[in-house]
């Protein structure tokens, strides 16, 4: 049995500024992948591809704006000031979108018709090797703090078929969330392609918790005799799983505490020219991300990570002749945020699970009460990590930094080196995108209903892999 398919995958760059023109959008989502591909496409030159324009092309901006959670209240207590409801430039936040893939080739060797036939399943559950398997990130956003929305694409490669799974992810925290599932499965022996599609959504309010991950808690098997009593066995069944995850690593003395910088050797990079971190008024991520990994903690004791960040020096500085340099003294120490972990306070043995990610500071150089860390820019600062000991007396277990990740705070990249760093290694430094032509313009994106299949005339299938993948931001 042979396959006549090539499966791509590409990585390439748009003009984002133009784009959200195009798109009547104020803006985009803050992770764009703006250009990224997973196209799926015969010998004859027809099939269909997922990239993030078409998808966000399908953004209704007319549809009821979801409100998040604290909206009511946010606007009662500006209820004297008129313009605060009214809406400029209306257009769906939350990015929602119902694309089901965009289709290559003309209508004659590629029809889409509506069928009752559904995706076989159980055949997906059979055992067989993988021949492929990748997830792209279109897009996601975190919607200025109060969710997450996402799209990405996912595509398994056997050797009787290939399954793809698009999904959009709606999540506003304390409202709803939302999924929109796009299927898409071609089996050797067939003709046709099978496309379904399925959307749903719930209230927050409405969700009910749902049973421990591998194990079924059963009120006979735990001897409840109220559902409240059974309710305390299974979140006691959760905190005994999570002490076990990293137990194995944990020192109850902490005699042995161990904290190990993550990624040391690309910080070392970044350190041998200098590095350099983005500071704005509504706070900018870092670059390389800050992950440490820590064993000798005491696997039952509760732990909260803290982080800050100290000056190294005494003067500020500044970039001349492709070298920084001492530039006077200091501004004034600012009134900086200290950054607690989300997962805190949590157990010694979750923390030694796996590798702890500072991923969500945000660095900014005003003071705006959101809890991002302000520094002061053209300043040198290093992180510093604190553990310290919470659920009885607080007490602080460690302090601890690496030379490695020292930075100076700046509005906008100095060096040259740096900025070739940070497009290199960081998949989303879209401030530096370079505008490129999408390679087929004149595909556009077809609405499709709930469980079609795609008819195309009879051909010898033959899958090749072709790996050409590259996120760049």
């Amino acid at each position: 049995m042979s396959y006549s398919w090539l499966i791509s995958l590409h990585g390439t760059f748009i003009f984002l500024c133009r784009l959200a023109d195009e798109l009547h959008m104020p803006s985009l989502p803050e992770m764009m992948f703006g250009d990224n591909i997973l196209r799926i496409q015969h010998d004859h030159g027809f099939g269909i591809e997922f990239n993030a324009t078409d998808a966000l092309k399908c953004v209704n901006n007319c549809q009821g704006m979801i409100k998040v959670a604290c909206a009511e209240e946010w606007q009662e207590s500006r209820s004297e000031t008129e313009h605060t409801k009214e809406v400029v430039k209306p257009y769906d936040w939350t990015y929602t979108t119902d694309y089901k893939g965009t289709l290559l080739g003309d209508t004659a060797t590629l029809k889409v018709v509506p069928t009752t036939e559904h995706i076989n399943t159980e055949k997906l559950k059979a055992r067989e090797q993988i021949m492929f398997f990748e997830e792209v990130l279109l897009f996601e956003d975190e919607l200025h703090d109060h969710g997450v929305s996402s799209l990405s694409v996912k595509i398994r490669v056997m050797p009787s078929s290939f399954f793809v799974l698009l999904r959009f992810f709606l999540r506003v925290d304390g409202v709803l969330i939302r999924m929109n599932d796009t299927r898409l499965h071609h089996e050797a022996d067939k003709a046709y392609m099978l496309r379904e599609y399925t959307s749903r959504e719930s209230k927050i309010s409405s969700l009910k918790l749902p049973e421990v991950s591998g194990s079924k808690v059963v009120m006979a098997d735990l001897g409840c005799k109220k559902p409240s009593d059974c309710t305390v066995s299974r979140l006691l069944s959760v905190v005994e799983s999570e002490l076990r995850a990293g137990r194995d690593k944990g020192d109850p003395t902490e005699k042995q505490l161990q904290v190990v910088l993550e990624d040391a050797t690309l910080w070392q990079r970044f350190r041998e020219v200098t590095n350099e971190m983005i500071v704005t008024k509504n706070g900018r991520r870092m670059f390389p991300v800050l992950k440490i990994s820590v064993s000798g903690l005491d696997p039952n004791a509760m732990y909260s990570f803290l982080l800050d960040f100290a000056p190294t020096d005494g003067h500020r500085w500044k970039y001349v002749n492709g070298e920084w340099v001492p530039a006077g003294k200091p501004e004034p120490p600012n009134h900086s945020c200290v950054y607690i972990h989300p997962d805190s306070p949590n157990f010694g043995a979750h923390w030694m699970k796996a590798a702890i990610s500072f991923s969500k500071v945000k660095l900014t150089n005003k003071l705006n009460g959101s809890g991002q860390i302000m520094l002061n820019s053209l300043h040198k600062y290093e992180p510093q990590v604190h553990i310290v000991r919470v659920g009885g007396p607080h007490r602080m277990v460690m302090n601890c930094s690496f030379p490695e990740t020292q930075f100076i705070a700046v509005t906008a990249y100095q060096n040259e080196e740096i900025t070739a760093l940070k497009i290199k290694y960081n998949p989303f430094a879209k401030a530096f995108l370079d505008a490129k032509e999408r390679n087929n313009p004149k595909d556009a994106p077809e609405t499709v209903s709930e469980g079609q299949h795609m008819t195309y005339s009879h051909c010898k299938v033959f899958i090749h892999v072709s790996w050409k993948f590259c996120v760049i931001r």
